[in-house]
């Protein structure tokens, strides 16, 4: 299953809400008729859903106003008690009337992106730039690529949309990540600025390195969605990696591995030139 997704597209978390009360009046539905929301069932949670990201459902929902259920804004009222819990992706909440039960709502959470660095602590992002709340469990923080916080406003509040250009590049970068970290047999950790590259280039982003966990940065540069019109595409850089990975099994012996040049460079801990696979000569 992909670590990015906390539910597949065929688990739908759903909660009715006014379901108690339509069951004591028998059944019937009358114009006019108010519904605390607040009187609800959790027919079906995503089983990965950590257990304080489920508080927040509970509390948002036990705390929901009363609607007039066939009025024409009740299923609007309904969907924005989902729409304002942070963890959850606004776009794929869906209300609708289920008589006479009362309002069924479908949602997902958001898809997981980068876990950034703050201060000693992982603060995990969402692919869209959402600061997620904490309670992820370990084993979800640690298949996310690790990015640092490179200033005390790298990352806005809970719910925030983050601005910084390292992170919004890294997480442009995510899938190319994933792809690359497969080829490395699941050795790679982390995601930083290319070293050398300037901090103050604004509005252009930066160009970036994936970390393994010895510490070989792969210059990867931009991300392919970042259209660097002299970029090296996503594709090339990977099969000189696989060239470079054969005549360096595990990349040892590797510091830099400079996959993003015209002509690729591998540079040893000392900053030495290490000689090229004839491929790539």
């Amino acid at each position: 299953m992909n670590g990015r997704l906390l539910a597949t597209a065929a688990v739908t978390a759903l909660a009715l809400l006014g379901w108690w009360a339509a069951h004591l009046n028998g059944g019937g539905v009358e114009a006019g008729e108010m519904r605390p929301l607040s009187n609800y069932r959790v027919e079906a949670l995503p089983e990965r859903l950590p257990e304080l990201w489920q508080l927040q459902l509970h509390q948002a929902l036990a705390a929901a106003p009363e609607v007039e259920l066939l009025g024409p804004d009740a299923p609007l009222v309904a969907a924005r008690v989902l729409k304002d819990l942070p963890w959850i992706d606004p776009e794929s909440v869906e209300a609708r009337l289920r008589l006479p039960e009362g309002i069924e709502l479908d949602f997902q959470p958001r898809v997981l992106g980068v876990a950034v660095l703050d201060q000693g602590r992982l603060v995990p992002v969402s692919l869209d730039g959402t600061v997620l709340p904490e309670g992820l469990e370990t084993r979800h923080l640690g298949f996310l690529a690790r990015v640092p916080a490179e200033r005390e406003d790298s990352l806005p509040a809970e719910g925030g949309r983050v601005a910084d250009p390292l992170i919004q590049e890294a997480l442009r970068a995510v899938y190319e990540f994933d792809a690359v970290r497969e080829l490395l047999g699941g050795n790679l950790v982390a995601i930083d600025r290319q070293p050398g590259y300037p901090d103050h280039a604004p509005g252009v982003p930066p160009a970036l390195a994936f970390v393994t966990r010895e510490g070989c940065r792969l210059h990867w540069g931009r991300s392919d969605a970042s259209r660097d019109p002299r970029g090296v595409p996503a594709e090339l850089k990977a099969q000189r990696l696989v060239a470079v990975m054969r005549a360096y099994p595990g990349l040892q012996g590797l510091a830099h591995v400079m996959l993003d040049l015209p002509r690729v460079r591998l540079l040893d801990p000392s900053g030495a030139e290490l000689p090229l696979p004839d491929v790539l000569r």
